[in-house]
């Protein structure tokens, strides 16, 4: 398979490999290293020094095998907690819950399923109980049993399930702490987008702020609904939109430059977000299994990515007393 691509000033200054990296994100990077090493991927028709800063206007050609082998293999997801009804998953961001909203890729219960060893997978495939957005990570419940998922659902249903988000939004949110009861429904226009509508289905979300920065607020958020994209759009609708979330006005990526003014990415290469996806992680659920009847809190710990903002968040952007940038860093 053929493509190829036309420089922009989008990726202007990226080497050939960066540039591959970031118009093939589903591919796997050993895969697009080899490719460039070999002189496959070629630069106005010929073979380049793959460090050479590419130019706008460059034809950047490349023939792709088909098959497995090109493919960013999926990591296995870490299991959180296990019983004879249900199986908590630590789903990384990027990743589907069901495959009915993402057809052409496999979803988190595939990467499970291929993670056990052929004789030790089900014969009854483990069903999601609740959904989380492919860009959001975090705890997700897998149901064993149908059985199992009616029960866990009959629980949301009645809203026995304490959810606990950590979210990272735009703004400084002003108040410690605060109750959002509006209703949300789909937008007309937009079916993937929901909005605050009068004619929109109940939704409250409860939040309590954790630590304030110049120009973000990271808050610990309570939804005691479950609506499509609720946290996403309550905090948009009080001008807080979660931090990367395209959909809802939180930009496409987070730059350190946006933080330290003096950095500046090593020549030849174009700076690398330090988060492009947004930063919404669903870090607890407390829920009672069907298999003993019993309370259970499942805990899934902040993802590499977003530790990495949050730690240069405290560096550069932390608030002190007084409003003043704080310049020691702290854990969270």
């Amino acid at each position: 398979m053929e493509k190829t691509y036309v420089i922009t000033g989008d990726h202007k200054g990226l080497s050939l490999f960066h540039f591959l990296k970031a118009v093939l994100p589903d591919l796997d990077r050993k895969f697009l290293r080899r490719l460039v090493g070999a002189g496959q991927a070629l630069v106005n028709g010929t073979t380049q020094d793959p460090a050479r800063p590419l130019r706008v206007g460059d034809l950047v050609s490349l023939e792709l095998p088909e098959g497995p082998a090109a493919k960013r293999p999926i990591e296995p997801p870490r299991v959180l907690y296990e019983d004879a009804a249900i199986i908590a998953l630590d789903k990384p961001a990027g990743i589907s819950a069901i495959r009915e909203r993402d057809r052409a890729r496999d979803t988190i219960v595939d990467a499970y399923l291929a993670s056990l060893p052929e004789a030790s997978r089900p014969r009854e495939r483990p069903r999601v109980v609740h959904r989380l957005d492919k860009d959001t990570s975090g705890v997700l419940l897998l149901a064993r049993t149908r059985e199992a998922k009616v029960a866990l659902y009959e629980e949301f249903v009645a809203r026995r399930v304490e959810k606990s988000y950590l979210a990272l939004v735009i703004g400084r949110v002003p108040d410690d702490e605060g109750h959002i009861e509006e209703r949300i429904g789909y937008q007309k226009r937009q079916k993937n987008r929901m909005v605050v509508s009068e004619t929109g289905k109940k939704a409250i979300t409860d939040y309590h702020v954790k630590t304030r920065y110049r120009g973000y607020t990271l808050v610990r958020v309570l939804p005691r609904t479950g609506r499509t994209h609720q946290i996403r759009v309550h905090f948009a609708y009080l001008g807080f939109p979660v931090l990367c979330d395209k959909l809802y006005g939180g930009g496409e990526t987070m730059l350190l430059s946006e933080l330290k003014p003096d950095y500046k990415p090593r020549r030849g290469e174009q700076e690398r977000p330090l988060l492009s996806r947004q930063a919404l992680h669903a870090h607890a659920l407390t829920f009672k299994t069907p298999a003993t009847g019993e309370m259970v809190t499942v805990e899934s710990p902040l993802p590499k990515d977003l530790l990495v903002v949050l730690k240069k968040l405290d560096k550069y952007a932390l608030l002190g007393p007084g409003g003043a940038v704080a310049r020691s860093w702290r854990p969270w």
